[in-house]
């Protein structure tokens, strides 16, 4: 009897081992598939904010400007762009939204948005931006640290 016992043990043993092996390694693999996921997600975040960058120089009249970015992760909220207002003016817009990765990416993403030419009416005064970014973070509702240098360059 003694010796029944100890196997119907054994085996219950062997099988419990067997369940924790099974539920360690299905989360083990449900948290790869998810760092999968989040790096996927992320690479493309990082490919969406460099084309929201210039992608070429900018200039007028014999001065020209080009930058590299390498943000410090994966995405940032940093940014810069440069337009060419006229032959005669160029706005240079240099930001940082406080904070760091994927937020910090999204509220610089709709930032440089609202600012691009495309979207706004060519920024001439630098109190334009200022009144662009406060009407982002009244309308947006979001709370907004961005140290901003905003320059327009006008040569006659």
């Amino acid at each position: 009897m003694q010796h029944s016992f100890e196997k119907h043990l054994f085996i219950t043993l062997l099988v419990f081992l067997g369940c924790l092996v099974y539920v360690v390694a299905y989360r083990f693999f449900q948290n790869e598939k998810e760092l999968l996921t989040i790096t996927h997600e992320l690479e493309t975040a990082r490919q969406i904010q460099s084309f929201i960058l210039p992608q070429q120089t900018v200039g007028i009249k014999g001065i020209y400007l080009a930058a590299h970015y390498v943000p410090m992760a994966s995405v940032a909220g940093d940014f810069y762009d440069f337009i060419k207002v006229d032959e005669n003016r160029m706005g240079i817009l240099v930001a940082d939204v406080c904070g760091h990765g994927v937020p910090a990416s999204l509220i610089g993403s709709m930032v440089k948005i609202a600012y691009h030419p495309n979207y706004r009416m060519r920024i001439t005064r630098p109190r334009s931006f200022a009144a662009l970014i406060k009407y982002c973070a009244v309308n947006w509702k979001v709370i907004l640290s961005l140290p901003v240098i905003y320059s327009l360059i006008w040569i006659n």
